[in-house]
Formats: C-alpha cells, sequence, structure tokens
C-alpha cells in the first residue's frame, strides 16, 4: 500500500496602501510602519454553470468580508499560431530525488499493547530523507457468513446401452475382431464409442491336472466289498473332468511259508559308521547299517533273529522279513522301507472312547401341541477330541436324537422298528467358556404324532458302527432317565415344514461316508426319509445356499432318467408346498423340470428350473403341489434332466460337470379333526 502526505498551504496577507491627499497643506512625513495584521482566512469553491454564472466559477471568502464571485468569461476567439520562439537554454540540472525507504513490521493481537487489539495487522514505515511516516494498518472484523446458495437442478441419469458389432459385418469399424457399440445419452446429448475386441494373444502353455487320490471302503457301487482307491483329475476350477476306480485285487490262497532268509553280519567302513557298526544283510534286501553311538561303553554284539511276515500282516501287503534286535522289532516289506520301532500302527485300533455324554435340554418332562417345533440339546466329552481341545475330530464321529415309545429301551432289537434317528448337527451358538472341552448338539424338528413319548442322544466314533446312548444323567443309559415328551393336538391352519434337507452344518461333511442324508426338518414320520440321486453319480458336500448342499456329477446324456429324488409322508396336511435351490458348474447340466407323482410312475410337472453357476442359483419358491396330493401317505418328487445344454451354454453336459441341491423343504396346512 503506497501512502501519500498532503502538503498544507497558507495564504501570506496582502498589505493594501492607501493614498491620502490634504487640501491646502504640504505632505506631511511618512509615519512609522505600522505592525503587519493578521492573515485573514481565504476559502474558495467551485460554482457550477448556472444562473449566477453562465459558464461557472468561483465564490471568494475573505475573512469576514462578504464572499464575492468571480465568473468565468466566454470563451473567446481561437487566436492564431504565433511565429516559434528561439530555442531556450538548457537549464541547470536538478539535483538527484530521494529514494524513499519502506518496511514492513507485523503487529502482534497476542501484545497487550497492540494498537489493534486483537485483530492485529501491520506497521508500514516510509523514510525519504530525514522524513519519517509511519501508519498502522488493522486487520479488519471477519465479515458475516452468506446466505446459502440456491440449490442446482438434479442432474440427468445417463442411458447406456451397449450393443455388439458383428465381426462378419463388412461395414464393421472393428474389421474382423469385432466388439460392441456403448451409446451414452444425458438429456438430448448423445455419444457413442467403439470398443473393439482386441487381438488374440498368443496360445498359453498347458496347464497341470490336479489329481485327487481317495480311499474307497468297498461299502459303495465301485470296489464293492474288496475297496480300492478312486483317482480323480480336476480341472482349473477344482471341477472332475476325469476318474477311474483301483480296485484292490482279491486275496489270494495262503502261501506256503517260505525259508528262513540268509542273515549275514560284516563290519562297517569308518565311512559308514567313524565310530564303527555293523552292515546287516538279510536274503536279496538292501543292506542297511547299525551304527555305534560316540562316547558310549564298548557295546555288546546285538542279538538278532528273523522271523518270516505273511503277505498283509504288518503293514506288508506282498510279505517280508522281522529282524528283531535285542528287543526292537524292524519289519522289512518286500518292496518297502524298514518299519520305525517308536511308531507302530495297528490297523485295528479300537475306537476312540467316549468320555461322557448327557442330555442337557430339556432335562424335566414337556408337553407341546402336535405340529409344535420342539428342540433338544446334548453335551459330550471326548478326552482330546471336543471343545476348545479339538485339533480334528475322528473320521466317524457324529451324533444323533432319536425317539421311541414311552418307557421303551431304544438297544432293544425288539424295540428297533419303533424307533426314530435324526441326526444332530453341532450348535454354533454354544457358549464354551460354560463347558469349553465339550461338544454340543442339537435337533429341531415339527412334532406331528400324538401321544406320550421317550428321547435320547447316541453318539458314534466308528461311524455307527458303535453307540453310546445318553439320558439325562450321562451314558449309562437308564430307561427311566430317558428325556419326556407328551404331544396333544392342536387346531390351526398354518403351513408348517412337513419333510426338509438342508445339510445345514453336518458333523465332517458326509454323514458317516454316504452320500445319502437324512432329512434333518420336518415331521417324525419323515425323519427317516434320505434325498437321492438316480442315474448320476454322488459325490459330496459343497458350500450351498444355507450352509452345505448335496453334490453329484455324471449327468451327460442324463435327458428324463437323471434326477434328485425325495419321498414326502403327507398325510394329515394340505395345500402343500415345494421349496429349493439348485447351482451347477459350467460343465454341468442347466435344464430341470419339477415333477410330482403318487405312485412313483405317473409324474406331473410342477415347474421348470434354469440352473446357474453363481449363488443366486435356480430357485423353486414355495411352489403349490395340486390338491390331489393332500393328505398322501406318499409323495415322489424329482427334479429331473430335460436338456442336454450345460450351464455355460448349448454345448453338451460333460461327465464330469456338478449340481448341488440345498434348502429343499416341503410345507402344508395341518388337517384339522
Amino acid at each position: 500500500m503506497i501512502l501519500f502526505t498532503r502538503p498544507l498551504f497558507r495564504l501570506s496577507g496582502i498589505a493594501l496602501v492607501a493614498t491620502l491627499t490634504a487640501c491646502g497643506g504640504s505632505d506631511g512625513a511618512d509615519g512609522d510602519r505600522g505592525p503587519a495584521g493578521p492573515a485573514p482566512d481565504v476559502s474558495v469553491s467551485s460554482i457550477a454553470p448556472g444562473t449566477e454564472c453562465e459558464q461557472g466559477g468561483v465564490r471568494v471568502a475573505i475573512g469576514d468580508a462578504d464572499p464575492f464571485v468571480v465568473c468565468n468569461g466566454e470563451e473567446g476567439a481561437r487566436g492564431g499560431d504565433g511565429s516559434p520562439g528561439a530555442p531556450g537554454s538548457d537549464g541547470a540540472p536538478g539535483e538527484d530525488g530521494l529514494t524513499p525507504a519502506v518496511t514492513v513490521e507485523p503487529i502482534d493481537a497476542a501484545d497487550e499493547d497492540s494498537p489493534c487489539g486483537d485483530a492485529g495487522g501491520v506497521i508500514v514505515t516510509v523514510t525519504v530523507g530525514d522524513d519519517t511516516t509511519t501508519e498502522y494498518l488493522c486487520n479488519g472484523e471477519d465479515g458475516q457468513d452468506g446466505s446459502d446458495g440456491v440449490d442446482g437442478e438434479d442432474g440427468l441419469t445417463p442411458a447406456v446401452t451397449v450393443e455388439p458389432i458383428d465381426a462378419a459385418d463388412e461395414d464393421s469399424p472393428c474389421g474382423d475382431a469385432g466388439g460392441v457399440i456403448v451409446t451414452v445419452s444425458v438429456g438430448e446429448d448423445t455419444s457413442a464409442e467403439y470398443v473393439c475386441n482386441g487381438a488374440d494373444g498368443t496360445d498359453g502353455r498347458d496347464g497341470a491336472s490336479a489329481i485327487r487320490v481317495s480311499g474307497l471302503d468297498g461299502a459303495g457301487e465301485q470296489c464293492a466289498d474288496v475297496g480300492g482307491i478312486l483317482v480323480e483329475v480336476l480341472d482349473v476350477d477344482g471341477e472332475v473332468e476325469s476318474s477311474w476306480a483301483v480296485c484292490n485285487g482279491a486275496t489270494g490262497d495262503e502261501g506256503a511259508t517260505g525259508p528262513a532268509p540268509s542273515v549275514s553280519f560284516d563290519p562297517a567302513t569308518t565311512e559308514q559308521c567313524p565310530d564303527g557298526g555293523t552292515v546287516i544283510t538279510i536274503g536279496e534286501a538292501e543292506p542297511f547299517t547299525l551304527c555305534n553311538g560316540t562316547d558310549g561303553e564298548p557295546g555288546a554284539t546285538p542279538n538278532v533273529t528273523v522271523e518270516t511276515v505273511a503277505a498283509g500282516d504288518e503293514g506288508c501287503d506282498n510279505g517280508g522279513y522281522a529282524l528283531i534286535v535285542d528287543t526292537e522289532r524292524y519289519v522289512l516289506c518286500i518292496g518297502g522301507e524298514p518299519s520305525d520301532p517308536t511308531d507302530p500302527t495297528d490297523p485295528t485300533d479300537p475306537p476312540v472312547a467316549i468320555d461322557w455324554c448327557a442330555i442337557v435340554f430339556p432335562t424335566d418332562p414337556v408337553t407341546i401341541d402336535v405340529d409344535d417345533a420342539f428342540s433338544a440339546f446334548a453335551q459330550i466329552f471326548i478326552d482330546g477330541v471336543t471343545g476348545i481341545q479339538s485339533t480334528e475330530r475322528p473320521d466317524g464321529y457324529g451324533a444323533q436324537m432319536i425317539f421311541g415309545p414311552r418307557d421303551t429301551d431304544p438297544r432293544d432289537e425288539a424295540n428297533e422298528d419303533d424307533w426314530f434317528a435324526i441326526n444332530a448337527e453341532l450348535n454354533p451358538e454354544f457358549d464354551q467358556d460354560s463347558a469349553e472341552n465339550n461338544d454340543e448338539v442339537f435337533v429341531t424338528l415339527i412334532w406331528d404324532i400324538p401321544g406320550e413319548f421317550d428321547f435320547a442322544f447316541r453318539v458314534t466314533t466308528d461311524a455307527g458302527e458303535t453307540w453310546t446312548y445318553c439320558d439325562t444323567n450321562g451314558p449309562d443309559y437308564v430307561v427311566e432317565n430317558a428325556g419326556k415328551l407328551t404331544a396333544v393336538p392342536p387346531s390351526g391352519e398354518e403351513p408348517v415344514v412337513i419333510a426338509g434337507w438342508t445339510f445345514g452344518s453336518m458333523l465332517d461333511g458326509d454323514w458317516f461316508g454316504t452320500p445319502e442324508s437324512l432329512a434333518n426338518e420336518g415331521t417324525i414320520a419323515n425323519a427317516d426319509r434320505a434325498i437321492q440321486v438316480v442315474g448320476a453319480e454322488a459325490r459330496d458336500y459343497v458350500a450351498g445356499t444355507e450352509g452345505s448342499a448335496a453334490n453329484a456329477n455324471g449327468w451327460d446324456n442324463g435327458v428324463g432318467t437323471k434326477y434328485w429324488l425325495v419321498r414326502v409322508n403327507a398325510a394329515g396336511f394340505q395345500q402343500l408346498t415345494i421349496s429349493s435351490w439348485q447351482r451347477g458348474s459350467n460343465t454341468g447340466p442347466r435344464d430341470f423340470d419339477l415333477e410330482v407323482s403318487l405312485d412313483g410312475d405317473d409324474w406331473t410337472t410342477i415347474t421348470s428350473v434354469v440352473v446357474v453357476n453363481s449363488p443366486a442359483g435356480g430357485v423353486v419358491d414355495n411352489e403349490p403341489l395340486p390338491a390331489a396330493f393332500d393328505d398322501a401317505g406318499d409323495v415322489w418328487i424329482r427334479w429331473v434332466v430335460t436338456s442336454t445344454d450345460r450351464v455355460s451354454g448349448a454345448d453338451p453336459v460333460l461327465p464330469a460337470g456338478t449340481n448341488r441341491i440345498d434348502a429343499i423343504r416341503v410345507r402344508g396346512v395341518p388337517i384339522g379333526d
């Protein structure tokens, strides 16, 4: 900022001298000069053109005298040009002007003596020669906030369309590559872009196939009775491209006992054993070396004996020899390696013992209405296996809830047909702090039979070969200590789940290694009903929409002959509906029909299902069944393949293509009295 100081001007007084003339006498001598009077105040103001001064003028006031007006005269005629005068001589050089020195210093607002108070500002000092002028420039106060602006108009939503560019079109802007036209319209403005496919990349190298090998126990169709292994080749998506079974050969006749092999002992070289040792050769097998320990007491020659191992014994499929050195036993299989005596394997290990189990809810007798939901819970303790101590549960570990007539024993074979078993699930909401080393399992179902019942739980660690039965007091089952349940007939018209297969948090995936699964929701009359796959090959349980899902492959050439199948007892129910969820791999079947039957032969189509390879799946949502199926003792329901098209397009289904199913629920309204 540049500051200007305006100089003050003062008009000096003017002495007016009057000459007085006296008559009749001579002039007297001049008197003394009087003192100077004070200078009068003089003011000059402009007069605009008007009645007072036609051309404008000025008004002059001197002291106390009346002001007088001086009007501008009319513009005179332009005078003629005068003759140029002679050039004047150069004047003397003027003195150099003084350069001002300007400094600016901040004013600290926090200073109590600040001339600007809390606002702060700067001090500007201008020095010219010996003259110095100082000005304080204080910051102004904050202005008031401006009012909010007017809301802008809503923007226009663009409309986007994408159309394919036919590579076969001669006028294609993308040539042979093809592509798409992307059109974006916003109001009346439209723009289009051509997005062309890039050139084909170079072929990648062949990927390596992954191989999965699993055991066959001989219980299924593959390698029946003899067992073997299943070899599966997986593609990059983890789907099975091909598979084959390698079955164990039949057991041959027991061979004659062979002669004892020759055994020789030779001293080991220093390269083999720096502290000495013995090289042992048994028959035709490769020699092996026993070295002396370092810095030990002198050892005696070991006592060595050799025994023949029959084929199939001690892990030797082709037989072998047992080398007994002092008290240690080494097994050398023909075609194998010597065994480690510190890690024996006994193929006949007994099942893991169940230390304790009991019903934990309800422990008192309960009464419910028929068609009400009923839940029961049990806890299990196995040392080193259950609860937070668990690192891996045994393959055959599982639990079931069982029901039967009041005061009967489920272990008695005479009562076998009167008791039902329902697979239990691990309770995901179990508060482990209350019993950190226990597992808690539960069952929830709709109870649809009136009467008085006993219920209990049973637990296995060998896939159901043996069971431990649990009552409200523990694992020493007593009929009097079983759970007690009374169901009384209700009335109502709300639909309930008659049968359901959701495969939720099943223990260890496959239920006891079988590809079938019993209903885990619904009425007792359907507790023993299993889902089946017909024509295709059941595989395992994989991710579903509510937890796990049943999974199968081998759907190729399956039109009308390959399907999922359930059978439901709907006696006592009407207004039946069916729900389900399916998902397939890209090479699995795409098209299914949902069909129902009263005899398993004559089928009625309810709806069609289009399967996709995404969590959205192919869904059937409470599709109603015809009234003819109300109160039916058997309702057959199947999801049957209707085309050879695969999920990813019109190409045929491959043998390795999979289809999974989950969330199957049949609902109905109880029929009143």
